[in-house]
């Protein structure tokens, strides 16, 4: 019977253990180990903290991740995007860097615009950096911030030298008054903060309003041919209808209904032939009477046709009514 060595064993073992290690090592990177993937391109001036296994997601669904970050000679970054092989993008996609939480993670977000043509493996996508709207805020109330700190410390000054200078109620007053300006400084920078808050909350929100205006954006100046066409057609119709003449048109049209009013005038007063027929009533009773006469002649001529016509075939009757 074969018989494994204890140094068989050790080596299968080790070879088993190195396997798992580095499937498990893949797995909590996020790699998929059981389905294939595209590769991609993106060329970013800066990635703003992005590195590698940050997630691709489109419409917040993870759909990828970044495999490699790259610096070129001339100091731009080229971002290698790894897509799970069902997913299909547009070669006009645009890959937006974006923070995806309180901790400043960074995400690529794929606008998927759905135009033609399809992206191929390999080809390099559009690139933008959006910058979170927190930062943006925080950033604009920065100074303000620092302002407020070295008034209030001013105010604490002033307030201090009038409380050593002044004595009493006017003192009590005065530094009342102090505390009240410095309570209102601190509202106005818990609101500054709240309002930072807020925007940063509805990032995702902003970011896709931005992704939709870039997408109909895009939709026109790929259009742009068609609808230059269609505003051309346009001007060609509404000149054709001006050089249309309608002056002329409606006066021809005014002009005949005027002669029919005059020909129907005509008729009523009784003139020409027509008017005649209509307004003479003795015309009218006379040709009823001829036509009711006509009717009695024919009436008795179906019940009498003897008495109207005689028919003799060989003559004989007639002879015989001579002798």
């Amino acid at each position: 019977m074969f018989k494994v060595s204890n140094e068989a064993k050790i080596g299968a073992l080790t070879a088993v253990s190195i396997t798992v290690l580095l499937l498990g090592y893949n797995f909590l990177k996020g790699n998929d180990l059981f389905s294939s993937s595209n590769t991609y391109y993106a060329l970013y001036n800066e990635v703003d903290g992005l590195s590698k296994s940050n997630a691709i997601v489109i419409n917040g669904y993870k759909v990828g991740q970044v495999t490699n970050v790259k610096m070129l000679e001339d100091k731009r970054l080229l971002v290698e995007l790894e897509l799970n092989s069902d997913i299909h993008i547009s070669k006009y996609d645009t890959s937006r860097i974006t923070s995806n939480d309180i901790f400043n993670t960074k995400v690529i977000n794929l606008t998927n615009c759905g135009l033609k043509p399809e992206a191929k493996e390999g080809d390099t996508l559009f690139a933008y950096l959006q910058p979170g709207f927190a930062k943006q805020i925080g950033d604009a109330l920065s100074p303000l911030k620092d302002k407020v700190e070295k008034l209030v410390g001013v105010i604490d000054s002033v307030a201090s030298g009038l409380k050593g200078t002044l004595g009493g109620s006017t003192s009590n007053d005065i530094a009342k008054s102090m505390n009240d300006i410095k309570q209102t400084l601190a509202n106005l920078k818990e609101m500054s903060g709240s309002l930072s808050n807020l925007v940063g909350n509805e990032q995702s929100r902003f970011n896709q309003i931005l992704a939709n205006v870039a997408s109909i954006s895009k939709n026109f100046k790929d259009n742009n041919e068609v609808l230059s066409k269609t505003l051309k057609n346009i001007k060609n119709i509404t000149d054709s209808l001006a050089a249309t003449d309608l002056k002329n048109t409606i006066a021809q049209t005014k002009n005949a209904i005027s002669g029919l009013n005059e020909v129907v005038g005509k008729i009523n007063k009784g003139e020409g032939s027509m008017g005649l027929l209509i307004n003479d009533k003795k015309l009218y009773d006379n040709l009823q009477k001829s036509s009711e006469d006509l009717d009695k002649l024919l009436i008795d001529l179906k019940a009498n046709p003897k008495r109207y016509v005689s028919i003799s075939v060989f003559g004989g009757k007639e002879k015989k009514a001579k002798k």
